[in-house]
C-alpha cells in the first residue's frame, strides 16, 4: 500500500504489512518514500528552508568526517533498514568506519550512527514521536531533529539501552561523530549566509585546542 503522508500519523494500517524487500521493489525512483511499520509513506515536497539547511549540514559534515577519516555522510535518498518493517531515508546520516561493512548498494543494513531529520510543521509528531521510537528501537546512537521554521533543535543520544534527550546551550557536541561541534546559530542564519565549511572547521579546531590546554 502506498499512502499520502501530509499527516503520516493518520494513515491507516494496511491489511497485509509490506516487507522491506517489497518496499525496495515498489519504491518509486523519483519520490522520497519510507517504510513505517509496514506502510509505505510518500513524503511531502521539501521546503526551501529544508533544502538549504540540508545542503549546509551535508557540506560541513562531509568536510569534517572526510578530513578525519571517520566514515561517510549520505543524503536523503539512501535508505537505512532498521527492521523488517521499517526503512527510513534520513535527510542526512553519518555512518562510522566500523559500520561501513553494513553498507550495500541500495540500503544500509541496520542503523546509521547518526540520523538527522529536518522537519516541516505537519511532520513534527512523526519525527519527534514515531520515528524517535523507531530509531531508538533500531539502535541509532544519535538522533537530531531540526526545525527550521520554529528554529528549534532536539538532540537525542544513546544512554545505556535507549535514546535520551540532550540538554544543550548554544552548541551541541556529537560523541558519535568524533567530537563534531555544531553551534545552533549556524542552523538558522536568517537573512545572513550559512557559514562556510572552512570557517566551521576552523572553529572546531580552535575549540579543540582550547580544550586541550
Amino acid at each position: 500500500m502506498i499512502a499520502d503522508t501530509l499527516n503520516p500519523s493518520r494513515i491507516p494500517k494496511a491489511a497485509t504489512p509490506m516487507t522491506f524487500e517489497e518496499f525496495l521493489f515498489m519504491s518509486p525512483d523519483n519520490l522520497k518514500v519510507e517504510l513505517h511499520n509496514g506502510e509505505m509513506y510518500i513524503m511531502s515536497p521539501a521546503s526551501y528552508e529544508h533544502e538549504e539547511l540540508q545542503a549546509f549540514l551535508t557540506k560541513i559534515l562531509h568536510e569534517f568526517v572526510g578530513a578525519r577519516g571517520l566514515g561517510t555522510v549520505l543524503g536523503s535518498r539512501y535508505t537505512t533498514r532498521l527492521s523488517p518493517a521499517r526503512g527510513y531515508e534520513p535527510d542526512v546520516m553519518f555512518i562510522g568506519t566500523a559500520s561501513l561493512n553494513r553498507v550495500t548498494r541500495n540500503y544500509l543494513d541496520g542503523p546509521p550512527d547518526v540520523a538527522i531529520e529536518i522537519i516541516s510543521p505537519n511532520m513534527r509528531a512523526y519525527d519527534l514521536e514515531e520515528k524517535l521510537h523507531a530509531y531508538d528501537e533500531g539502535g541509532v546512537r544519535e538522533y537530531w531533529v531540526l526545525d527550521p521554521i520554529e528554529r528549534r533543535a532536539h538532540f537525542f543520544r544513546r544512554g545505556g539501552q535507549s535514546l535520551e534527550p540532550v540538554a544543550i546551550g548554544d552548541e551541541f557536541v556529537s560523541d558519535a561523530m568524533g567530537g563534531f561541534r555544531l553551534k545552533l546559530e549556524w542552523l538558522w542564519p536568517g537573512e545572513a549566509q550559512f557559514p562556510l565549511a572552512r570557517d566551521v572547521m576552523a572553529y572546531i579546531e580552535s575549540a579543540e585546542k582550547a580544550g586541550s590546554r
